[in-house]
């Protein structure tokens, strides 16, 4: 009977498709940590964007909802920003509960932006609040507010020097809007801008 050959791969052929599958495996390997670096570091881009936004939208509904509540009801300062907030839902019609809230924003110390709420417009126990972060990873942090001549100034109600009324006239409850400068590691300095309705 006639002999059968089999066809089979030689010694160098084996060999060689070793070496090229080696080869594709390294640039996978390659690929691939190269994407899971990228994405890395777009979620690290993404998530101080992503906490800014809701920082920015937190403290607009508390400004847009600013109320003059007499003395005291707004306090600005360099690194401090504390008013009377209304606007508050009260689920029970016949609880008597008030829809106003004092708040507070503060540039922390340990590089946070952090807001203060106390249920009542003047309380009894300052200690007695609520306590929010915003914004982490904060390097600098500064509030300054405009008055009705278009001017910024750092303290809010003004001094007298820079309020420029005499003693007989009386200081606007609030300015007409709050700036925050934000300097953030990840996203670098923004400027923020937050109109008070009625304001000055």
């Amino acid at each position: 009977m006639p002999s059968e050959k089999h066809a089979g791969y030689t010694l160098i052929e084996v060999i060689i498709a070793l070496a090229i599958f080696a080869i594709l495996g390294t640039l996978s390997v390659g690929l691939l940590g190269r994407a899971f670096d990228t994405s890395a570091r777009l979620k690290a881009q993404l998530d101080p964007l992503a906490e800014l936004q809701l920082a920015v939208a937190r403290m607009s509904r508390d400004i847009i909802q600013i109320v003059d509540r007499g003395s005291s009801s707004f306090i600005g300062q360099t690194h401090y920003a504390e008013f009377v907030r209304g606007g508050l839902v009260v689920p029970d019609e016949n609880e008597a509960k008030s829809t106003l809230k004092r708040v507070a924003l503060l540039c922390g110390g340990d590089e946070n932006l952090i807001r203060k709420t106390w249920a009542r417009v003047y309380p009894v126990n300052l200690e007695d609040f609520q306590e929010q972060v915003l914004m982490h990873e904060i390097e600098s942090c500064e509030f300054s507010y405009l008055d009705k001549d278009g001017t910024w100034v750092s303290e809010w109600p003004m001094t007298a020097e820079e309020s420029k009324v005499t003693p007989t006239k009386k200081s606007p409850p609030f300015p007409r809007a709050i700036k925050l400068t934000l300097r953030l590691k990840k996203l670098g300095e923004i400027p923020l801008l937050f109109v008070i309705p009625g304001g000055a």
